[in-house]
């Protein structure tokens, strides 16, 4: 309800909450940060009427378990990351291209494709290691844990662990 003039009331139904609308709480809470004087009323002013101080406090805390800044911190990872060096495609392309010109034994190719493969898994966890980093984990105490594959198997364990806690 809203009061009007002396004895007017006005009386506003709550809205659902929209993408829009949660993204519109995603960037007041970030101007209106923690500790601030009458945050909660700065932000639930941002919606125009369309949902209550109390709605709002509800929402931020519901989302704040997912940490609302963090909720496409892989999409915020992938386009801050640093691109992979063009000169490591060229030599691995090169290596390639001379296995195919030559013959090897069969112990030669097996050992081929295994630094081969050391390669694309230390090219892999370098990447896994940039996007944790990126969300924050530290890494000192991860040097001796297999990590996955790829960064997208990491993404979905990250997600996974974040939704369970």
């Amino acid at each position: 309800m809203m009061p009007v003039n002396n004895n007017e009331v006005i009386v506003v139904e709550e809205t659902d909450w929209t993408v829009g609308d949660l993204e519109l709480l995603k960037k007041q809470m970030v101007k209106n940060p923690v500790g601030m004087p009458g945050r909660w009323e700065a932000v639930a002013e941002a919606f125009s009427g369309r949902h209550k101080v109390e709605s709002v406090v509800k929402m931020a805390k519901s989302t704040g378990d997912k940490k609302l800044n963090d909720s496409d911190s892989f999409s915020r990872f992938l386009k801050d990351r640093k691109a992979v060096d063009k000169r490591v495609d060229e030599v691995i392309k090169k290596e390639r291209e001379n296995v195919s010109d030559q013959s090897w034994s069969s112990a030669e190719d097996i050992a081929l494709g295994v630094v081969q493969g050391r390669k694309e898994k230390l090219v892999s966890r370098v990447i896994i290691s940039d996007y944790l980093k990126s969300i924050g984990i530290i890494l000192d105490e991860l040097e001796e844990v297999e990590l996955p594959s790829t960064v997208d198997v990491m993404r979905e364990r990250v997600e996974f662990l974040i939704r369970e806690t």
